[in-house]
């Protein structure tokens, strides 16, 4: 897809359907879906970006 990275994951679901507009759906093997992975308490994106928050909070700084 544009925009994006595209990885394969395995996924252990604790329920087999979710509630859509207040119907079960069965959830099954195959299905697409669109995740944020968090690795301890940082998403991935904020462990990317770190660097470039620390120089920005670091340029801000009066010396």
């Amino acid at each position: 897809p544009a925009g994006g990275a595209v990885f394969p994951a395995t996924l252990t679901l604790a329920h087999n359907t979710i509630n859509v507009d207040g119907k079960p759906i069965r959830l099954t093997p195959g299905m697409n879906v669109t995740a944020e992975i968090k690795t301890g308490k940082r998403r991935v994106i904020e462990y990317l970006l770190s660097p470039v928050q620390s120089y920005a909070k670091e340029s801000l700084r009066e010396r």
